[in-house]
């Protein structure tokens, strides 16, 4: 399964209601394992230092980077 068509069938289920910026910072805090001191930093991948909402978007649709990934 690829992760885009991942993404499409689990969101309706974790947060139907979510923007897709919102449904993918949970999603990758969910994945990540950040100490909590690292929080919203740019080191927390969640976070909108480290991601912007169009990244965000394009990880949705089209996967996402090395950086992420």
């Amino acid at each position: 399964m690829m992760f885009t068509e991942l993404v499409h069938a689990i969101h309706p289920h974790l947060m139907k209601d979510a923007d897709v910026p919102d449904f993918m910072r949970n999603l990758i805090q969910m994945l990540c394992d950040i100490p909590e001191e690292d929080w919203s930093t740019k080191k927390d991948p969640s976070s909108e230092q480290a991601n912007k909402d169009s990244s965000l978007r394009k990880f949705y649709t089209k996967g996402p980077t090395k950086k992420i990934g």
